[in-house]
């Protein structure tokens, strides 16, 4: 949501200064286009330490499945 926002602002903001209408589209396009893959990149590079688990509650692999050395019976 705020992307889009910002997207919108900052694309507005860029063509203040164009005079021809064509370029004034395509610039504010452009500028909308980068803002919000910025903002992508940015919230990729805060949820990463989200994203991960703690060390203390990972469990290792041999104990989180059922041991295939069981003698079936």
């Amino acid at each position: 949501m705020l992307s889009v926002v910002l997207a919108g602002v900052a694309g507005r903001l860029a063509t203040l200064r164009v005079a021809d209408t064509s370029n004034r589209y395509y610039l504010r396009k452009a500028v909308q286009y980068l803002t919000v893959v910025v903002l992508l990149f940015a919230l990729a590079l805060l949820w990463q330490p989200f994203a991960r688990v703690p060390d203390s509650l990972q469990q290792p692999l041999h104990t989180a499945c059922p041991s295939s050395t069981a003698t079936a019976g």
